[in-house]
């Protein structure tokens, strides 16, 4: 009985690798309890090694013992598999593989730049690795699950959802892994993803840290950076991928920033000038410097917020209107027709409840202002003075040097990304 269903299944695999073969190279596994190899329709037999040394391998073997819905597996890096098991009176006889497919094709680059990485053996044969590898289909992964629903009924007679579909995330990125040691073939291969409940409780922790202007953040910043190390990737492209997840950040923590009590007058305008500073950024580590410049810009404009909660409504006004107008000419004539205050009614005023004249309010916010632009874009110290309206190079010097301590180009030397 068992080997009759066996030769049921079997013609039914020949007739779904058939069917398939039309829409392009989709390879078929199939491996005993074990994990042997039994049969497969690919020649290139190092595609079954990278599966194996997939860090889930070993929990797909375990799932398949008691599991009867199919699994995928997924890299990070687009490259997935499809598991289904095949039966017998309950008791496991094979485990049916389809793939690997990529949900979107890596570039070469990126593909040659980590079996760079691999031992000598390797990146002797990488080239033909990656020309496979670039013959592989490329689908969607709704598509995919389809075919490997396909797979199931084709193995079990049975009907199935999308969301009987187990979808296994702990799997590592099979050719993106950025290994502790850059030298071991198996770090290259073997890189788990980071828990993803940890991943939203520390993005929480560092938005919540924006809301209520913590400036002890920069304690709690490693550790929330190593949860975030290995988050699965948005784009085929390392760059653009870095990219994309800043702007994301850049989005909720702007959001935060207002709910922390900012205006959005004020955070809005900074929140494009740090987008399109991403946007031109050229490397990874400049984007995290901008991100790290925004994150501190952020949690002291929220400090300073909720520091002048005793300020009233015009002087908050004032504030406001200077932080969003730091390139423009201010003056005080201007901030008082705005209140409607007279010029020497809206000094007393200020300064009696900031502690600052409102020349030294602007002159501060001004060179916070400088430190950011020095710390995420590439302008010259002479163009940043000229686009925060200081008078000469010298003058802001000389005025950055007596809030901060130190020249500006002192400061930005030892305060740039490296």
């Amino acid at each position: 009985m068992a080997k009759e269903s066996s030769a049921k299944i079997d013609q039914n695999l020949f007739l779904f690798t058939e069917m398939l073969s039309c829409q392009g190279e989709y390879y078929l596994w199939s491996y005993d309890p074990e994990g042997n190899l039994l049969s497969t329709n690919c020649s290139y037999l190092y595609l079954d090694i990278i599966l194996k040394r997939a860090s889930c391998y070993n929990d797909l073997l375990e799932y398949s013992r008691t599991g009867t819905m199919p699994m995928i597996i997924s890299a990070t890096f687009g490259l997935i598999w499809g598991a289904v098991f095949e039966r017998d009176n309950g008791v496991l006889n094979r485990i049916h593989i389809l793939g690997p497919a990529f949900t979107q094709l890596p570039s070469r680059s990126e593909m040659e730049a980590v079996l760079r990485g691999t031992d000598s053996g390797t990146r002797k044969w990488s080239p033909k690795l990656i020309r496979r590898l670039e013959s592989l289909p490329v689908i969607t992964f709704t598509n995919f699950c389809q075919r490997l629903m396909m797979l199931h009924y084709c193995v079990c007679g049975e009907h199935i959802q999308l969301s009987d579909i187990n979808l296994y995330t702990g799997i590592i990125d099979v050719l993106r892994g950025r290994a502790s040691n850059p030298g071991s073939e198996e770090d290259a291969f073997d890189r788990e993803l980071p828990d993803r409940n940890k991943v939203y409780r520390a993005e929480q922790m560092l938005l919540n840290m924006i809301r209520e202007g913590d400036l002890h953040y920069k304690e709690s910043l490693s550790d929330i950076a190593s949860v975030f190390n290995g988050k699965q990737q948005l784009s085929k492209n390392a760059l653009q991928h870095a990219k994309l997840s800043q702007v994301i950040m850049i989005a909720l923590a702007s959001r935060s920033a207002i709910e922390g009590g900012v205006s959005p007058e004020i955070i809005y305008p900074r929140s494009d000038a740090y987008i399109k500073d991403v946007d031109n950024a050229q490397n990874a580590p400049e984007i995290t410097g901008i991100g790290m410049s925004m994150i501190d810009d952020f949690i002291n404009l929220v400090h300073s917020k909720n520091a002048d909660q005793n300020l009233s409504k015009p002087v908050r006004s004032c504030c406001d209107y200077i932080e969003s107008h730091l390139e423009e000419k201010l003056a005080i004539s201007d901030l008082a027709r705005r209140v409607g205050y007279t010029d020497y009614y809206l000094s007393r005023k200020f300064k009696s409840e900031t502690g600052l004249s409102v020349n030294d309010y602007i002159k501060n916010a001004r060179i916070r202002r400088a430190k950011t632009l020095m710390t995420t874009t590439d302008l010259s110290i002479q163009e940043i003075s000229d686009m925060l309206g200081f008078s000469a190079r010298s003058f802001f010097a000389e005025v950055f040097k007596q809030v901060v301590g130190i020249p500006p180009a002192q400061w930005r030397d030892e305060n740039k990304v490296m």
